[in-house]
C-alpha cells in the first residue's frame, strides 16, 4: 500500500514524501493556464572529483538524447514551451543531425511597418559555409513545401505554449498592450490571438517564406576571430 505523506507549508504550496522518498513539492495557482515542472537533483558540479570533472553537466545533457522508448526529437517535442526550440528543423538538422552548431534558433521583430526576421547559428569557423548552407537548403525546402501537417500542428502547438507562458510575466504582457496600442489600437484575447495561429494553413506559410526569402532583403553577418 501507498505511504505518501503530504503538509502544507505555506499557503497553496505543499510538499508530497512518495514511499520511497522522492519529494514532491507543488503550488496551485488558479489564476494561470501552464503548468512549469522542474526536476530538482541534490548533487551538481561541488560532489565532482578532479577525474570526473564536468560529469555533472554531462548528465544533465544526456537526459534530452533520447531513451530506449522516445529519440531525442520526440523528448524535445513532447517539452517543446521548456525546450527553447529544441524540436525545430534548424535544432535537429544543423545542430543534431550534423553537429555543425552549439546554439542554433530563429527570431522576429516585429514593428508597425517592417520587421526583421533571422536566423542565429553559432559554430566553429570551419563550418561556417556548410552551416549556412544547410539554413538555406531548410528555407528552401519550405518554399517548395516540404511542411508536413504534423509539423504545422506542432508548431501552432508550441507558439500556444509560448504566449500561455509569455503572457503569465507581468513584463510582457505590460509589453503586449504597448505595442498593440502603438502599432494599430487593436487588443486581442489569447484566446482571439490563438484562434488567429490555428487558422494559419501550409499555403500560408508558404506565401509568406516566398515574400520574405528573396535575394533583395536577405543578408549575412558573419563575427569571426
Amino acid at each position: 500500500m501507498k505511504n505518501n505523506t503530504t503538509i502544507s507549508i505555506d499557503g497553496d504550496v505543499r510538499r508530497t514524501v512518495l514511499d520511497n522518498g522522492i519529494r514532491i513539492v507543488t503550488e496551485r495557482m488558479p489564476f494561470v493556464r501552464s503548468v512549469a515542472l522542474g526536476v530538482w537533483v541534490q548533487a551538481g558540479s561541488g560532489n565532482e572529483s578532479p577525474e570526473n570533472n564536468g560529469i555533472a553537466h554531462f548528465l544533465e545533457h544526456r537526459l534530452f538524447k533520447g531513451t530506449t522508448t522516445r529519440t531525442a526529437k520526440e523528448i524535445a517535442q513532447s517539452l517543446e514551451s521548456l525546450g527553447g526550440g529544441m524540436g525545430s528543423r534548424l535544432f535537429q538538422n544543423i545542430r543534431e543531425k550534423y553537429g555543425f552548431a552549439c546554439s542554433v534558433f530563429s527570431f522576429s521583430e516585429l514593428m508597425s511597418t517592417i520587421g526583421v526576421f533571422g536566423a542565429y547559428i553559432a559554430c566553429e569557423k570551419k563550418k561556417i559555409k556548410e552551416s549556412i548552407r544547410l539554413l538555406r537548403l531548410e528555407v528552401e525546402k519550405i518554399k517548395d513545401g516540404d511542411v508536413s501537417a504534423s509539423e504545422l500542428e506542432q508548431a501552432k502547438s508550441q507558439l500556444k505554449g509560448n504566449l500561455i507562458m509569455g503572457l503569465e510575466s507581468s513584463s510582457r504582457r505590460m509589453k503586449k498592450i504597448g505595442e498593440a496600442e502603438i502599432y494599430g489600437g487593436a487588443h486581442y484575447s489569447i484566446d482571439e490571438i490563438m484562434e488567429r495561429v490555428f487558422n494559419v494553413r501550409k499555403q500560408d506559410v508558404e506565401k509568406l517564406v516566398h515574400e520574405l526569402f528573396t535575394i533583395t532583403n536577405t543578408s549575412i553577418t558573419i563575427l569571426s576571430p
